[in-house]
């Protein structure tokens, strides 16, 4: 199998598959594609901003729980688009370089790019 796979120029278990798929189909031919999954959005833009408005503290995944039934990939979308962007979080060298006070901020983790 190997001196086909370089033969080939593919990886054994390609060749493995192919085998497989023609024991179980008796030919070998592309398998057709499969349809995208469709992405969730935000239907309610009005009720997202109120959400978000008080919350800009909580995470994605804390904003996800309190909306329901979205995942917190699609609140990131939704952040994304209206032009929220997330504030990195400063991290500091374990050498005891770390200055005093730089991680105690309780600042907003989402702000508008806009300020």
């Amino acid at each position: 199998m190997s001196r086909v796979s370089e033969l080939l120029d593919v990886s054994r278990p390609t060749l493995y598959k192919w085998r497989s798929q023609a024991e179980q189909t008796a030919k070998v031919e592309a398998q057709p594609p499969r349809p995208p999954i469709p992405q969730q959005e935000i239907e309610d833009g009005q009720a997202f901003r109120e959400l978000v408005a008080p919350h800009g503290e909580l995470t994605t995944s804390k904003m996800a729980q309190k909306w329901g039934n979205i995942s917190r990939h699609t609140i990131g979308r939704g952040l994304k688009k209206m032009g929220y962007i997330r504030k990195k979080k400063r991290t500091t060298t374990s050498n005891g370089m770390k200055k005093p006070g730089l991680n105690s901020r309780k600042d907003s983790h989402y702000t508008s790019q806009s300020n």
